[in-house]
């Protein structure tokens, strides 16, 4: 008899030592936000109406063409450099 009772202190003592710890972490997540105040500021929601005026204006925009297109170039056209670079040669004398 005496034996059970030590067991079931011991599992009571466990019971209310996890209880205790997961409140006071509750309370200490509680307490200190990770949140500063320039993120609060950036979640808040946006908007959901919006400008259709500008919307509609940017659809009928013009498109740009590029002036300038690039065209395939085949291995002969790089072949012939037009200005090769002369290589430095170093002598074994001083």
């Amino acid at each position: 008899m005496f034996k059970q009772k030590e067991t079931l202190f011991i599992l009571w003592m466990t019971f209310l030592t996890v209880i205790v710890w997961i409140g006071l972490s509750i309370y200490h997540i509680w307490v200190t936000s990770t949140i500063s105040d320039i993120d609060a500021a950036s979640i808040i929601p946006i908007n959901p109406k919006f400008d259709t005026a500008t919307i509609n204006k940017l659809k009928t925009r013009q498109t740009v063409e590029p002036i300038y297109q690039f065209s395939e170039t085949t291995q002969e056209d790089t072949a012939t450099p037009a200005a090769q670079t002369p290589v430095p040669q170093v002598s074994g004398e001083p």
